[in-house]
């Protein structure tokens, strides 16, 4: 994480912080909203990094079906009777 995006969350957290024992709910909102817009910020600079998968899907698609399988194939998770 860079120093000045580490410092700007940093800095809404301690006016949050703050914020908290006067109990005024707008300001309380208001802050909690900014921290999760950095969060946010944060989140999709991390995840924009790294390299996308690629499949038959394409670009960004991945290439199972998320249990470690090809797409494609049919897999059973389970068999029950009615009774």
């Amino acid at each position: 994480m860079a120093a000045p995006d580490r410092s700007k969350i940093e800095a809404q957290m301690n006016t949050l912080k703050t914020a908290m024992p006067d109990q005024d709910a707008g300001r309380i909102r208001a802050q909690i909203a900014e921290l999760q817009q950095a969060m946010m910020v944060l989140g999709q600079a991390m995840y924009g990094s790294g390299a996308p998968a690629t499949g038959p899907g394409g670009a960004g698609r991945p290439t199972g079906n998320g249990h470690g399988e090809p797409r494609g194939e049919e897999v059973v998770e389970g068999e029950y009777r009615d009774m």
